[in-house]
């Protein structure tokens, strides 16, 4: 799948790319905001079994004119969250989770714009109802982004995320 939009692709991760999001889980001030501080080895093997279709999450990498800039991922929520969050069960719901890597891409619009192509992806080819995601209560910087994508506050999920979703419509 390869999804694109202009200069922008979002595409299925591959284990070539397994190097490149290591190398982006060591910057401190990525991890502060996308927690992914686990040793290299169980991160290349939870990233693998996401490449082999072993996990009910999907991987995707960000690109920008054909250089990688960020990870986006995709998976239907479980039974239990739609419980906790008072949702219909029938509903397709699905969450995702994104980064931008490097701090001198980001607040320039990029995730934006990947996020709307993911949304408009989830509507047309698993009929979503809704998309959900959880966010930094102190990343005020992708609350704004993802706003301008139509997400709204659903609820705080502890004292440091808050959920927010998107209500697909057959404008997306």
């Amino acid at each position: 799948m390869k999804l694109c939009e202009q200069l922008y692709t979002i595409r299925y991760m591959t284990e070539q790319d397994l190097e490149t999001l290591i190398h982006w889980f060591e910057s401190e001030k990525l991890t502060y905001y996308y927690e992914e501080n686990q040793p290299q080895n169980i991160l290349i093997k939870k990233y693998k079994d996401k490449i082999k279709g072993n996990s009910r999450v999907i991987g995707f990498i960000l690109m920008i004119d054909n250089i990688e800039i960020g990870y986006m991922q995709i998976y239907p929520i479980s039974t239990n969250i739609k419980k906790e969050l008072n949702y219909n069960n029938s509903e397709r719901i699905y969450g995702i989770d994104q980064f931008i890597a490097e701090p001198i891409n980001w607040g320039k619009g990029y995730g934006t714009t990947f996020i709307r192509l993911m949304i408009k992806f989830l509507s047309l080819e698993y009929n979503t109802d809704r998309v959900l995601l959880d966010v930094r209560k102190d990343n005020i910087r992708a609350i704004k982004s993802y706003k301008k994508c139509g997400f709204e506050y659903k609820i705080d999920k502890d004292d440091k995320y808050i959920y927010m979703e998107h209500i697909c419509s057959s404008t997306d």
